[in-house]
């Protein structure tokens, strides 16, 4: 084995697992040192444990003050999950914010850990009732787990008499009343649920919804979180790039067709006819929320109406973007009371659904929060 030399052994960074038992032994040599030159060989070992504490705590002085020290890395999930308000106030309540990464990673263990409990719990399910489990529907768990993590407990459900599965949010003390409620005769499931004001996913069908899908978008309706399947579109393709940890941008190409000289082109569409047409939107929970505290006459306001009233007069704009696994319509927006440095990152996400445009989310997915 080589032996270090001084050069490197002095050149130990500040936060690596050396640089404590490092500043002991510099510390303690000091310590000694003086002892020798000034005291004698009486006090030797006593002026060394003395010289090497302090130089432990000294490098932890310098361990603190240092502007440039590291950060735990975190990985994709864990970054995505300050875009949760449940997960911030969770932080919140334990006293840390998202800027202390240690503690989001922290959180963010025990989150999978409960997401992969869950996931385990879902696929027994299928197996018992011999149904393939989508790809998914781990994706569609973790979601609705970090959307209501604000309850104390997220619990999966069957009914005995069928094969409905529910994931439902409450508490430890409804657990009893929610199973009792989901197997009485002649009651739906839902109206029990909402009766006791639970949030709450019917897993299997959302299992079935997903098949062949690619990716998956998500609605609540009193109470009630729906998942629709996201597909691409006839006639293109979806490519997918990756320009950084938590997003990958889709760009869609469409297909051509040639026409011949003399052949009669494909007719123009009444733009006229179809502009009176209007879709309904609506935004999320989610988006409701993060919007609570911005000012009426805020810049964010003005342009949220403006895409709203595009979106409403069917005349979607924007770049398709896939967040989170999900595959979304991106417009850009400025976010009242947060800095982008540069270019403005903000983006509005909003999702094509059967009932018409849902506004999902106001994001910065071009770099990880801090």
């Amino acid at each position: 084995m080589p032996i270090p030399s001084l050069r490197s052994i002095l050149a130990t960074p500040l936060h690596s697992h050396g640089a404590i038992p490092l500043g002991s032994l510099v510390g303690a040599a000091v310590g000694a040192a003086f002892s020798l030159a000034f005291r004698g060989c009486s006090n030797v070992v006593p002026d060394a444990l003395i010289g090497g504490w302090m130089g432990i705590g000294w490098t932890n002085v310098q361990r603190f003050l240092d502007p440039d020290r590291t950060l735990t890395p975190l990985q994709e999930h864990e970054l995505a999950l300050v875009d949760y308000p449940a997960v911030r106030q969770a932080l919140r309540d334990r006293g840390t914010s998202v800027n202390d990464l240690d503690a989001l990673k922290v959180l963010a263990g025990e989150i999978e850990g409960d997401v992969n409990r869950m996931t385990r719990q879902f696929d027994s399910y299928c197996s018992s009732r011999g149904m393939p489990p989508n790809p998914l529907m781990r994706g569609v768990i973790r979601h609705f787990y970090l959307t209501h993590l604000r309850y104390p407990t997220i619990m999966l459900l069957s009914k005995l008499s069928s094969s409905a599965c529910y994931l439902v949010a409450g508490s430890n003390e409804q657990r009893g009343t929610i199973a009792d409620g989901l197997n009485q005769d002649g009651v739906p499931a839902g109206t029990v649920l909402r009766q006791l004001h639970c949030p709450y996913l019917r897993v299997d069908l959302a299992n079935t919804a997903l098949r062949n899908a690619r990716a998956f978008s998500t609605e609540e309706c009193e109470g009630e979180m729906r998942v629709h399947s996201v597909h691409a579109s006839p006639g293109e393709t979806l490519e997918t790039l990756e320009p950084s940890a938590l997003v990958s941008v889709t760009n869609r190409r469409h297909t051509r067709r040639r026409v011949a000289s003399g052949e009669a082109r494909p007719p123009v569409p009444d733009l006229v006819a179809s502009a009176t047409v209007r879709e309904n939107v609506f935004r999320s929970a989610l988006l409701r929320e993060k919007l609570a505290g911005v000012a009426p006459d805020s810049r964010t306001w003005r342009e949220l109406n403006r895409i709203e009233e595009d979106l409403a007069a069917n005349r979607p704009c924007g770049h398709t973007v896939r967040y989170q696994g999900v595959l979304y319509q991106a417009d850009d927006i400025h976010w009242e009371g947060r800095q982008s440095p540069g270019r403005n990152a903000w983006r509005l996400l909003h999702l094509k659904t059967p009932h018409g445009y849902e506004l999902v989310d106001i994001v910065d997915y071009h770099r990880p929060r801090s």
